[in-house]
């Protein structure tokens, strides 16, 4: 009968609705879940790219010590290869003018103590020999008070010392050169990796807000919808 078509189709409109409702909420239940799970991903990026850029940061604080320490280096070597070149001037100068005589006037001895000063000051920083060192002290000590004419200097002897000293700190130099290319090379190529690494963590971060975004808006319309549905079904 008519009434019994009547309450038939009430109940599978009933049934269709409940259906509908439960995948519904089942959708919402996955959006939730999804967007929680991207949420938890963006911020883990986040984390990432603050790490990177801190690292990177750090690093280029370590890097301009480095390179400022390197000037320094170099111009304390630079300083040390021109008062050797000036000191073994004088002295060649100086032994030409004294027709033979062996020992040192006191212009050229104050250069070759000065040089010694100098040089005592990075030997630190330089690989002098025992003898070396050993040869810049006497240098150091010539011509003191009470010693000036006591202790007689060979001018080949002290030019061979000087020009020994003058190869090592041109050597040294180098060393430091070659040392400072080879650190702002590995520092570049790390900063490079880090830079690309942080690029596409923003990169995949910025796709995953997005998403997250479209999912809220879906979840939204999904809540909307079964709202609208519920009631409808009442």
């Amino acid at each position: 009968c008519f009434c019994k078509e009547q309450v038939d189709n009430k109940l599978y409109s009933i049934e269709r609705s409940t259906e509908k409702i439960e995948k519904l909420g089942a959708k919402i239940e996955k959006l939730r879940g999804d967007i929680q799970g991207l949420d938890t991903q963006i911020g883990d990026l986040g984390t990432k790219i603050t790490k990177l850029e801190d690292n990177m940061t750090t690093a280029q604080t370590v890097r301009d010590l480095e390179h400022k320490d390197f000037l320094a280096n170099v111009a304390d070597m630079d300083g040390a290869i021109d008062a050797c070149k000036r000191a073994l001037e004088a002295l060649k100068s100086s032994k030409a003018a004294m027709d033979g005589k062996t020992e040192l006037e006191a212009a050229s001895l104050a250069q070759v103590k000065a040089v010694a000063t100098m040089a005592l000051s990075v030997a630190s920083r330089t690989a002098f020999s025992t003898r070396q060192l050993t040869s810049l002290q006497s240098l150091l000590t010539a011509g003191q008070p009470g010693t000036a004419y006591q202790y007689k200097y060979q001018a080949n002897d002290v030019i061979a010392t000087l020009e020994s000293l003058l190869s090592t700190f041109t050597e040294k130099k180098l060393e430091l050169e070659q040392e400072e290319f080879d650190d702002n090379a590995m520092f570049e190529k790390r900063q490079l990796g880090w830079a690309n690494e942080k690029k596409f963590a923003e990169k995949e971060k910025l796709e995953k807000e997005a998403l997250a975004e479209s999912k809220r808006e879906e979840e939204a319309a999904t809540v909307a919808d079964k709202a609208q549905e519920t009631k409808d079904k009442t």
